[in-house]
């Protein structure tokens, strides 16, 4: 692969359903020459939404789901535990990679007491390092972070909670364990240059217009409309 990032797959064939049953992955293409981190881990950001039996609720793309923000679940995961424990020493430099594979579901992790800085977007890096605070992932989504366990926090247990909503939900736990070891010291890989484009001072400007609007209809009681008219599945030929 050309592009070194963090990306992910799912089915699109009912991946309203698929994906809300567990049918995804993280896929991960390497720098050729990687970032000498102390090493190199994944996360994945998902919710479920269960029964009071603790059992998948099956019923997927309903009306309230589909004329409201998407599925969300009640229960809240990393990595498909609720209970996720990432354990580190003092001083490493950790790059943590965050997948956001939920429905509807968006993120704000805090990272409180850790200097956490955003280096790749959705696969590619960022121009320069960015601040993580606020930053609101998507579903979809994806988000590389520089992440360095200082020697002070040594012996403590950080808890990374999600901020989007007004009660703050535990993600995980990063726990400082064990001797400090010494921090790599390496230039950020958050430095890739984005051309500017530019339009030939002969070309034509293309101007146009699209109208993003929903209709009833359809199979589930709701269509997406472009310009007014309704893009159904089969109708692509």
């Amino acid at each position: 692969p050309k592009d070194a990032g963090t990306f992910w797959f799912h089915p699109h064939l009912r991946s309203s359903e698929q994906v809300e049953r567990g049918l995804f992955g993280a896929l991960i293409v390497e720098d050729a020459t990687p970032p000498p981190y102390s090493r190199d881990e994944l996360w994945i950001l998902d919710d479920w939404l269960l029964t009071r039996e603790g059992t998948l609720f099956a019923e997927f793309n309903t009306r309230h789901d589909l004329a409201h923000d998407g599925r969300w679940g009640n229960v809240v995961t990393v990595n498909g535990r609720t209970n996720g424990r990432l354990v580190v020493r003092p001083g490493e430099r950790i790059r943590l990679r965050l997948v956001n594979v939920a429905n509807g579901r968006v993120f704000v992790p805090d990272f409180s007491g850790l200097a956490a800085r955003v280096i790749a977007v959705d696969g590619l890096y960022t121009a320069r390092p960015i601040d993580l605070a606020g930053f609101e992932m998507a579903p979809g989504n994806r988000v590389d972070l520089d992440l360095t366990i200082p020697t002070s926090a040594a012996g403590k247990r950080l808890t990374v909670a999600d901020r989007f909503t007004r009660q703050a939900i535990p993600l995980a736990e990063i726990s400082v364990e064990g001797d400090p070891v010494s921090t790599p010291e390496f230039g950020s890989p958050a430095r890739a240059h984005v051309p500017g484009w530019q339009r030939p001072e002969s070309a034509t400007p293309v101007r146009a217009k699209f109208s993003l609007n929903a209709q009833s209809g359809g199979p589930f009681g709701i269509q997406w409309t472009i310009n007014g008219a309704a893009m159904e599945h089969a109708a692509h030929a």
